[in-house]
């Protein structure tokens, strides 16, 4: 994924026939789209965009190259250019998890569709085997 454009698209087309209402599409999305933003501006690479039903929960991942973990600056105010993305996503998805990996990291948000968020924990995360980083 090297846009927010194209991460909006796949997730608008993904997301369609799901059991969803359209403002749950519509935060998806808006995650989706800060998400990327976020890796694709900070990480200066392209990202892998991966969305997985969680059978009432949603989890949206964004992998990316840098290996610096994402920034939460909710000091910004209403008018200022940039920095409120993340603390819009945590209050649409939940606690974002953050999963280092090998040459990046993997960032997770959780939207929650029916019944209590399942926020996957980093325990839970699957990482590539040892075997495959070589």
């Amino acid at each position: 994924m090297h846009t927010p454009v194209v991460a909006r698209h796949v997730t608008a087309r993904w997301l369609a026939g799901r059991n969803m209402s359209p403002e749950q599409r519509g935060d998806v999305v808006l995650i989706v789209s800060e998400l990327v933003t976020n890796a694709v501006r900070h990480g200066r690479s392209r990202c892998t965009l991966t969305l997985t039903d969680l059978g009432g929960d949603l989890d949206i991942a964004v992998a990316d190259r840098s290996e610096g973990p994402p920034e939460v600056q909710p000091g910004h105010g209403g008018d200022a250019p940039a920095g409120r993305g993340l603390v819009l996503v945590q209050r649409l998805g939940g606690p974002l998890v953050v999963a280092p990996g090998p040459g990046g990291k993997t960032v997770h948000a959780v939207v929650h569709l029916n019944g209590p968020a399942q926020v996957p924990r980093a325990s839970d995360i699957v990482r590539p085997s040892s075997a495959a980083r070589r």
